[in-house]
């Protein structure tokens, strides 16, 4: 019977000390998020968009606090992980900011994740959780919508409109009108504009076989479209885009490892035995040995690193070919050029071309 008071009386102590840890990490990411609202470090560029001023380019004082805030554990509160799923979305437009869009988009995977965990946390709530839920369900209606506008920047337009309506569905009080006015059409046109574009390309081509200097030299060779390239380029924008798309499914799965790595150097942190700076050193190397035990993920980086080596490489080889076969057709010009004059006028031709008949003897 004492051993049990004991261990309720421990477990009912380590609760409290698990609440009093969120609280206080609650607390440092709300300050953080309060120092970032305030814009100090944007400025606004010669289209008149906001960017990442020159100084927070050169110190990233506000990139280093959000990211010190970005991980450890969440002591099992809905506010906290919904407060750690906000700044992946800060961090994310910061990136956006930066016209550095495939970064963004991961951030913003990455809070997704977290906002899900929120939104679909099941079984007995109070007022304050439900409260929570709500105020992620709103924030996560932007998130949706920042994500659309950088996969429209990277040309991703079908997903694009994918995310755009996924952030109307959030939008119960229809404060995104623009995007169903604007952005949603543009990307549509985009899209019907480039299955346009392919259908024209395949009915409208001009294909190349022998590489002889005639055709080469013919007029209209400049708009010539290899068959070969053509599909080819295509297949690797379409291949490019499916790799992000897998990368971003083990995003939940590489930050969970991540937020366990990181447990140790947060209660640091949190000591004030490290700062800032080193808490995010630590994150960076938390993050790549959570990435290098995913073993499809490293798989996945393994082929892709494989991949773009090849393409690089043959990339190189066509440039390398072409130049050498210029500097070939150079170095021919002048033996077909004799050659051919000589075809053309035999020895004791006239002007003409004809040989002279000697005049009859009179």
């Amino acid at each position: 019977h004492c051993f049990g008071a004991r261990l309720q009386i421990s477990n009912q102590e380590c609760t409290s000390e698990m609440r009093r840890q969120a609280a206080d990490a609650v607390k440092a990411i709300e300050r953080v998020l309060a120092l970032e609202a305030k814009c100090t470090h944007l400025e606004v560029d010669g289209a008149g968009l906001n960017t990442v001023s020159a100084v927070e380019r050169q110190d990233q004082i506000i990139w280093k606090k959000l990211a010190a805030v970005s991980g450890g554990e969440t002591f099992g509160s809905l506010e906290l992980t919904s407060l750690r799923a906000e700044v992946f979305h800060r961090q994310g437009a910061y990136k956006y900011m930066e016209d550095k869009y495939p970064e963004a988009v991961e951030l913003y995977a990455r809070a997704e994740s977290e906002f899900n965990e929120v939104l679909q946390s099941g079984g007995p709530q109070d007022i304050e959780a439900q409260r929570t839920q709500a105020k992620t369900r709103k924030y996560a209606c932007r998130l949706q919508l920042d994500w659309a506008m950088a996969l429209e920047n990277m040309g991703h337009f079908a997903e694009a409109v994918r995310r755009y309506e996924a952030g109307l569905g959030m939008d119960y009080i229809n404060q995104y009108g623009w995007v169903r006015q604007k952005s949603i059409p543009f990307c549509k046109g985009k899209i019907e504009e480039k299955d346009k574009k392919v259908d024209d390309e395949s009915n409208q081509v001009l294909v190349t076989g022998e590489r002889t200097r005639e055709k080469r030299d013919c007029e209209g060779r400049k708009a010539a479209i290899d068959l070969d390239a053509a599909p080819v380029k295509r297949s690797r924008e379409a291949l490019e885009e499916r790799v992000a798309t897998a990368r971003s499914v083990s995003t939940a799965e590489v930050e969970e490892a991540t937020r366990e790595l990181m447990a140790p150097a947060i209660a640091e942190f949190l000591r004030e035995e490290i700062d800032a700076e080193e808490l995010t050193r630590r994150r960076k190397v938390a993050r790549e040995q959570a990435e290098g035990e995913d073993a499809k993920l490293s798989a996945l980086d393994r082929a892709y690193a494989k991949y773009k080596a090849a393409v690089q490489a043959r990339v190189a080889a066509e440039a390398s070919e072409a130049a050498a076969d210029e500097e070939l057709e150079a170095a021919l010009r002048p033996y077909e050029e004799e050659v051919a004059a000589k075809r053309g006028r035999p020895s004791g031709a006239g002007p003409s071309g004809v040989k002279a008949e000697p005049e009859p003897k009179t």
